[in-house]
């Protein structure tokens, strides 16, 4: 059985006001996309991004994961190696913001940007990700409401400290 949290307790009045719409949809979606390429023999991965309006940006063993905590969130970086390939970092803050490939910045938050098994499709969270799993990385493009000026100013590379302007999927791979 997997583990699940609720946390967060909002009332519904408060929560038609923050919430993005459709997540339980798109979550259905997924998991559909993820039980058929597996029922079929195909890239899991793939059908995930694909139902993200994504794409599997990398792909390779995770081979250091240095964080600590502080201040209530989990600070760090996620490398990953794969042959013949220059190797991936993700940055994060409890969640992934940043992915640069051969040291150059690719994607960055508030685009999506998953980190998942390989072979299963199944998402991480950064707690239970070990070092030697085969990971895929993909990253989706926002949600258009999160896309804003404000947004990016709030969720964007800047807002954690880096030099960095955000970079919509797609204009930099």
């Amino acid at each position: 059985m997997r583990n699940a949290r609720a946390a967060f307790i909002v009332d519904g009045r408060t929560l038609k006001k923050v919430a993005s719409g459709g997540g339980l949809t798109r979550a259905l979606r997924i998991g559909r996309a993820l039980a058929s390429a597996r029922s079929a023999n195909e890239d899991a991965a793939s059908a995930a991004a694909r139902e993200l309006n994504g794409a599997v940006v990398y792909t390779g063993k995770l081979i250091a994961k240095d964080w600590d905590s502080r201040d209530g969130y989990m600070y760090g970086e996620l490398r990953i190696a794969a042959a013949g390939k220059p190797e991936a970092r993700i940055f994060l803050k409890n969640e992934n913001h940043i992915v640069w490939i051969a040291d150059e910045p690719r994607y960055t938050a508030p685009d999506l940007i998953c980190v998942v098994n390989a072979e299963t499709g199944e998402p991480y969270t950064n707690t239970n990700l070990q070092i030697g799993t085969n990971v895929a990385v993909i990253v989706a493009p926002a949600l258009d409401v999160h896309r804003t000026p404000q947004c990016i100013e709030a969720l964007g590379p800047r807002h954690y400290g880096f030099d960095i302007d955000y970079l919509p999927m797609g204009t930099v791979q």
